[in-house]
């Protein structure tokens, strides 16, 4: 282990604790309720440029985007370890969203991305984006 690298957690452990993670997450459950309680027509997970959460037809897409991993600058924070690694790879991130909203929107998509935290705390925050996006 590099002297400045700290890891509480055994190199297993952490492979397991990241394989863990699932690209659909709850808050993506949340949105589908929402969008079906609403009865506004949508697929979910669409495989297509970007991945977006949701697809509401014809032209609108839907990104919640994950605080730490997309560094959301309400909330998202920044590891203190293995920075060499985490650095790069949350700027590239952050990177490679503005490139994929740009390509969709030269695409004619509308794109909506609202950060994890906020759509916690206020899932009609998505809502009347969408609702203003379709009017």
């Amino acid at each position: 282990m590099h002297p400045t690298t700290v890891d509480t957690v055994s190199k297993s452990k952490r492979s397991w604790m990241m394989s863990r993670i699932r690209s659909k997450s709850q808050l993506d459950v949340i949105l589908h309720g929402y969008l079906k309680g609403w009865h506004i027509k949508h697929r979910m997970h669409p495989k297509m440029l970007a991945s977006p959460d949701a697809l509401i037809k014809p032209d609108i897409l839907i990104f919640v985007d994950g605080c730490f991993w997309h560094s959301c600058p309400m909330c998202g924070r920044r590891p203190k370890s293995k920075l060499s690694y985490w650095k790069p790879k949350l700027d590239a991130n952050q990177a490679r969203d503005a490139r994929n909203t740009r390509a969709l929107r030269k695409r004619g998509w509308r794109v909506i991305r609202v950060w994890e935290c906020r759509f916690r705390n206020d899932p009609h925050t998505v809502l009347s984006k969408l609702t203003r996006l379709r009017n």
